[in-house]
């Protein structure tokens, strides 16, 4: 079974799927009332299934052969997350980086990032805030380099201006992101929104839907109201497992 993206994609489909709705369902969604259990089962799952190789491979085939996205072929993708001992970041810390092509390709520019990993007991979501790491030439391919992972070091914590949330969806995880402040959701629901230091209104828009065997990404950002992060058709990046992490 493939993972269909979470809220978003059902947020799109709105319209037909009030027609199905019976006033007073007892059962009309998913329910995110979570206690420290289930949080530490969602953290869990996080730390067990982002780790190993991910390939965009499988979708590019599916455009070539069946359909083709409005803007064309998405890159190809070949996305690595392992987890690291980093414990001056913190207790559950992933890395990630992106190859174009395949593990040996290049490297995909920006794309390395530390997520620390803890519980937001206070919202009832597990909270992932990701950032660069100083230095970033020096830790290319750190999920290869364990002697470097102790001197590791986010490039700018304080500076992280929204967060990314988790909450269990069915069978999959969904992380959108969420500003710290009603201000910073005036985009609405899964987005966040500044003044960047340019003064122009900064939004970003994400969504990831991950499973053991599938990973979902839609990131979109846009300075002054233009896009420069994300496809403009708005679609999913589809990523599939390449083989695990060790």
């Amino acid at each position: 079974m493939i993972a269909s993206p979470g809220w978003r994609g059902a947020r799109r489909t709105l319209a037909s799927v009030a027609l199905l709705m019976v006033a007073g369902a007892v059962h009309a969604g998913p329910s995110y009332d979570q206690d420290r259990k289930e949080l530490e089962s969602i953290l869990d799952d996080i730390m067990a299934w982002f780790p190993g190789e991910w390939s965009s491979a499988p979708q590019i085939h599916y455009a070539r052969t069946v359909y083709m996205p409005p803007e064309g072929e998405h890159e190809p993708w070949y996305r690595t997350f392992a987890r690291i001992e980093a414990p001056q970041i913190g207790p559950y810390v992933l890395y990630g980086q992106i190859n174009l092509g395949g593990r040996d390709g290049p490297l995909y520019r920006g794309s390395q990032v530390l997520y620390k990993v803890s519980i937001d007991e206070q919202r009832r979501v597990v909270l992932v805030r990701g950032q660069g790491p100083a230095d970033p030439e020096k830790y290319i391919n750190l999920q290869d380099h364990p002697e470097l992972w102790k001197s590791v070091q986010m490039r700018d914590e304080a500076g992280i201006r929204c967060d990314f949330i988790w909450r269990r969806d069915g069978e999959q995880v969904v992380g959108v992101l969420d500003g710290p402040t009603e201000e910073r959701r005036k985009g609405g629901p899964g987005t966040c929104s500044y003044v960047a230091s340019n003064g122009k209104d900064f939004l970003a828009d994400a969504e990831w839907t991950l499973t053991p065997e599938t990973l979902w990404v839609y990131d979109t950002n846009l300075m002054g109201g233009v896009q420069f992060i994300g496809r403009k058709d708005r679609t999913h990046t589809r990523l599939y497992r390449a083989r695990p992490y060790r």
